[in-house]
Formats: C-alpha cells, sequence, structure tokens
C-alpha cells in the first residue's frame, strides 16, 4: 500500500533526524538565527518554534531570555531536540492542530517547516490562532533554486543523470510559499497584517561536492527520497556530474555555494 504525503513526511524524519542535523545543521541555524533576530524576541516573551527539529530556533529565542516551546511531528527530531537542549520544553505535536489554547503565544516561528505539511495553510491557520493579538509570525523557506545554488545543484544533477519517473507522494508545491506574491495574499487571507518579505543571503561552506550530495541523500525528505531511490551505478554518475558542476564554486580548498532563503513577517492585530 502506498504512503500518504504525511506518512512519508512522518516516516522519513524518524529515519533522518542525526543526518540532518549533521548535514543541514551546518546551514539551517543561520536562517534560525535571522528569524528570532527579525522578530525581535526579548526576555520572557512566549515563543512557539513550529517544526522545530533540532532546536535551532528554539535555543535562539531561548538566549534571549524567552519562554520557548518548540514542536515537531518527529519524535526522532524531539528526542534530537531534548538531548541537544535539555532545558528547552519540547513536545511532539502536529502543527496543523495545535494542542494550545487561542492566543497563547507573543511569537510563532518557522524555520522550513511549511514544505513538509500536506495542508500548510492550515497550519498557518493554527498558528494564527494561539497567536495573541499583536503578536508575530515569521517563517523562513528555500528562494527558488536559480537563487539558492544548492538546490539548482542537486536538481540539475538529478534531472540530467537520474530517473525522474520515480514515485514518491505528491506533496504541496515546494516553492509556493517562497513566493512574495502568494504568500503574502495567504497570510492576508487568513488574518495577518503588516506582512513583509526579505530575501536573505549567506554562504554554505563545505568540504566537498560529495559532502553536500551526501547532505540531500541522508537528510532530506523529499528530494532525498528522490535520490535515495537511485540505482547505484546512477548516484556515482550523478556524483561525478555535481563534482564537475561545483568546481565554479571552488575557494581555498572549500566550496562555497551562494544560497538564498524567504523571510515572511506577519502581526496579528
Amino acid at each position: 500500500m502506498s504512503l500518504s504525503f504525511k506518512e512519508f513526511e512522518q516516516e522519513g524524519w524518524e529515519k533522518v533526524a542525526d543526518a540532518y542535523h549533521e548535514g543541514f545543521g551546518q546551514i539551517t541555524p543561520k536562517a534560525a538565527l535571522a528569524l528570532v533576530n527579525s522578530a525581535s524576541v526579548k526576555q520572557n516573551d512566549k515563543v512557539l518554534d513550529i517544526a522545530c527539529g533540532p532546536g535551532y530556533v528554539a535555543a535562539f529565542a531561548f538566549a534571549k531570555g524567552a519562554v520557548v516551546t518548540g514542536i515537531d511531528f518527529s519524535n526522532a527530531m524531539i528526542q534530537k531536540a531534548k538531548i541537544l537542549h535539555p532545558k528547552i520544553n519540547f513536545q511532539v505535536m502536529d502543527a496543523e492542530e495545535l494542542q494550545f489554547d487561542d492566543a497563547s503565544f507573543d511569537v510563532i516561528l518557522m524555520n522550513f517547516g511549511i514544505l513538509h505539511f500536506v495542508k500548510p495553510e492550515q497550519a498557518i491557520t493554527e498558528a494564527f490562532r494561539v497567536l495573541k493579538p499583536g503578536g508575530k509570525f515569521l517563517y523562513t523557506v528555500w528562494d527558488r533554486p536559480e537563487r539558492s545554488k544548492a538546490f539548482d545543484l542537486i536538481m540539475s544533477v538529478l534531472n540530467e543523470e537520474g530517473d525522474i519517473n520515480i514515485s514518491l507522494p505528491e506533496g504541496p508545491d515546494f516553492y509556493k510559499f517562497s513566493d512574495p506574491h502568494i504568500a503574502k495574499e495567504i497570510l492576508s487571507t487568513i488574518g495577518f497584517k503588516t506582512i513583509e518579505a526579505a530575501q536573505i543571503e549567506f554562504t554554505w561552506t563545505l568540504d566537498s561536492s560529495e559532502e553536500l550530495f551526501q547532505t540531500f541523500y541522508k537528510g532530506g525528505i523529499r528530494i532525498g527520497g528522490m535520490l535515495r531511490a537511485q540505482k547505484p551505478e546512477t548516484i556515482s554518475k550523478m556524483m561525478e556530474t555535481l563534482k564537475l558542476k561545483t568546481k565554479a564554486f571552488q575557494r581555498k580548498g572549500k566550496l562555497e555555494i551562494p544560497t538564498s532563503v524567504m523571510l515572511f513577517k506577519a502581526q496579528k492585530v
């Protein structure tokens, strides 16, 4: 029996929590810090970190003196977060059905979580419900691949060398919520005001093209699932092609990959 997208995501994250931290943990905390700073989190703010993963956002907010709760539908991710940040409250919970009272939080943050929900609009609606009047909701999402080159590189070798007809459960459009026009319309319809979009650019430093490939292969779900489904000989070809494509990004023995993230900020009046 085939998996639903939700089952695919939940089962996937149970298996890759450690690999995600080892790979994407080198880059996603940069966006997490930008989220916390953009939200102007302050002492005693009640902060909710939705789809908290290993707890990067929660940790930065906690360091500001906030009262932080992190939630994720993956038990493995919650256990990882508890190990990394034992002083923070983490709970297994579905973002589409938050188990909190209305108007419970001053700030709600979500770092790349929007890509992994069956009903992302429902998750945002739930965030709106549990946010206090005057509270802030912020989320990050990967920018389009032409501006976030790691995704461009991986997808190009997948399209050139891989089998792209592999059937995986279909999820929401990967880049829907990075489009400022679409995102602002959705946030506004849900009830948010003073909606802002910002592009954040930074550099992803890696030791090699193999590290880049393995980060997606071992620590990803949607793209990672496509990569893990390839035949061994196909994977070898993909890694060879990726090595050639990344030569343009070599700097002093390292790869310096330009990375772009979209950050959205909205307020509940």
